[in-house]
């Protein structure tokens, strides 16, 4: 009697758990659409270095993967850390820095991460979670989170020293 209660509540979080995804899915999917739209006009602006188009178009693949909102929340807390004690040689500007579509470009990124996070619903949770502890409790890792964020996406060298629009 133990076990089939047991099934039938595993059975039952299995089914809820899908459900969620299945409309967490289906509400970030013009997200998704939006990102590759704007994706495709940065890509034809050849303004942007060549650097941060590859790197845009690797993020417009990304963007339907079931493994890089996971591999994001496995790999922040390292990142983050990693980028808070880096050199300042590490540390220096890029070009996109003084870019006039600076801001765009930055955008793309953070709704980018978030098209890959809601891929699954525990992945969404945990990096709140993750968000929580790395920049509420202490405030100073707060740039080194939106850095790491874009580090382990897979986004080069180049995107980490974007300047923020705060």
């Amino acid at each position: 009697m133990e076990i089939t209660v047991t099934m039938l509540w595993v059975g039952g979080a299995i089914v809820l758990y899908n459900l969620v995804a299945a409309g967490l899915s289906r509400a970030v999917q013009p997200l998704r659409l939006h990102v590759v739209d704007c994706v495709e006009k940065l890509i034809s602006d050849t303004s942007i270095p060549v650097e941060i188009r590859k790197d845009l178009d690797y993020l417009a693949d990304s963007l339907f993967s079931s493994y890089r909102g996971w591999l994001i929340v496995v790999t922040l807390p390292v990142s983050a850390i990693a980028y808070k004690f880096r050199s300042k040689e590490a540390q220096s500007p890029v070009a996109i820095r003084n870019h006039p579509r600076r801001k765009e470009i930055a955008s793309t990124y953070a709704l980018g991460i978030v098209c890959m996070i809601a891929k699954s619903p525990l992945c969404l949770v945990l990096f709140g979670l993750e968000m929580l502890l790395l920049v509420v409790l202490p405030v100073r890792f707060g740039r080194a989170t939106r850095q790491a964020v874009h580090t382990s996406v897979g986004i080069d060298q180049h995107i980490p020293q974007i300047r923020w629009a705060n």
